[in-house]
């Protein structure tokens, strides 16, 4: 199909890892989706940032879009790159590896996406940030224990400095989500909102309603650390349970939490009602985790942007329950295509769960509406909207060619 692309090259620079195999780069699949929104419209696209070692668990990773390749940004034997990076020190060699391209996009949260928006200001190459998430709420959520509880009104103030010097330096801004605008787009005026979801509308499936299934199968899918606020969840099931409600959970992901969260299962008496189901790839063995599963349940305490676990269940007829953290209440409306709890709250999980499974014409409803919802936040229509948004900024400063892709 031909396309129209800008003119450009065009470096995407990110703390998500790449891998190499002989002479062949590869990213996770949910990665290479992401990416493929925005290097679809430039005429090439090159990733910096760290490579990892090919690993056995990476069988499933994919090669990088096309007319992308990638660039090192830190040596896997590199080990002081990452303590470096961290206490904010741009990674070494990083100015020659932006050298000889156009555009330079950092994407935050990320100190090598801040410290590449950074340098190509010195360099006079045009600029673009996406924020992917609220990394001050992120650092304020997780850093809780020990040395880095003490260091954490430090690193909350800094991660916040950050996305406002970054913000305010970048040529063209984009969000995953209106809440992150709202904090640091300050004054502002041009800039795009758009989101990761990853449902094309051929994933989009007919309306089914498995609510009154014994047992009621409740579902949570992503990153198992403190800011998803999966103990509440683990609670509201407990609660559930000595309620008389035949319940069970299953969670998908890994994360630092894991450990303890199985601790917690055993000591409560739970291992017969929850299911750790580990890391399952974007695809179609985590669409029958969807479609075989009642209720999703998303109850995050910090640090969305808008979440593409939300259109998936919403695709495939799951209804959705969620706290109201950043963009989520964007996404979702009340009693509508779904339902939003307060964040910290395993009592809300357990009424939002009840009024559900006890009020099927509302329920029935819901699913309907997501349906439609996930039908009008496909991953197509988030190409076109940062397709648009791209070729208003830099059109006229590189001009577009005829590609076929």
């Amino acid at each position: 199909m031909q396309n129209d692309i800008l003119n450009a090259h065009v470096a995407i620079v990110s703390h998500v890892p790449y891998t190499q195999q002989n002479d062949t780069c590869y990213v996770n699949p949910v990665e290479c989706r992401i990416l493929e929104i925005f290097t679809r419209c430039f005429k090439r696209a090159t990733l910096v940032r760290p490579r990892v070692e090919y690993r056995e668990g990476q069988k499933d990773w994919v090669r990088l879009p096309e007319h992308t390749d990638a660039r090192e940004l830190r040596g896997p034997q590199d080990k002081y790159g990452a303590l470096l990076n961290n206490l904010g020190l741009a990674p070494r060699r990083l100015a020659d590896l932006l050298s000889d391209v156009d555009i330079v996009y950092g994407r935050l949260p990320s100190y090598e996406g801040w410290h590449a928006v950074r340098i190509a200001k010195r360099m006079n190459k045009h600029t673009i940030v996406s924020l992917h998430g609220d990394w001050a709420e992120a650092y304020s959520a997780e850093w809780r224990i020990g040395l880095k509880r003490i260091l954490r009104p430090f690193i909350v103030w800094r991660a916040d400095r950050i996305f406002r010097e970054t913000t305010a330096q970048c040529d063209a801004l984009f969000a995953v989500g209106e809440k992150l605008l709202e904090r640091y787009a300050q004054n502002r005026t041009d800039f795009c909102v758009f989101a990761n979801f990853l449902v094309e509308q051929r994933d989009i499936e007919e309306f089914r309603d498995t609510c009154q299934s014994k047992p009621c199968r409740l579902l949570f899918v992503g990153n198992i650390s403190p800011r998803k606020g999966v103990i509440f969840l683990l609670e509201a099931v407990r609660l559930l349970r000595q309620g008389g409600r035949d319940i069970c959970l299953t969670l998908v992901g890994e994360g630092t939490l894991l450990a303890k969260l199985k601790t917690e299962v055993a000591r409560t008496e739970m291992s017969n009602a929850v299911e750790f189901a580990g890391r399952v790839p974007f695809g179609p063995r985590l669409w029958e985790y969807y479609k075989s599963h009642d209720i999703f349940i998303l109850p995050s305490v910090a640090s969305e942007g808008r979440p593409k676990v939300i259109m998936e269940a919403m695709a495939k007829s799951c209804p959705v329950i969620a706290t109201r953290i950043g963009s989520v209440s964007g996404m979702i409306e009340q009693n509508h295509n779904g339902l939003l709890i307060q964040p910290g709250s395993s009592r809300e999980i357990v009424q939002a769960v009840e009024f559900l499974l006890d009020n099927p014409k509302k329920r029935i409803a819901i699913i309907q509406n997501g349906l439609q919802s996930a039908s009008n936040n496909t991953y197509e229509k988030q190409m076109g909207i940062v397709r648009d948004a791209l070729f208003s900024k830099f059109g006229h400063c590189f001009g577009t060619q005829i590609s076929e892709q």
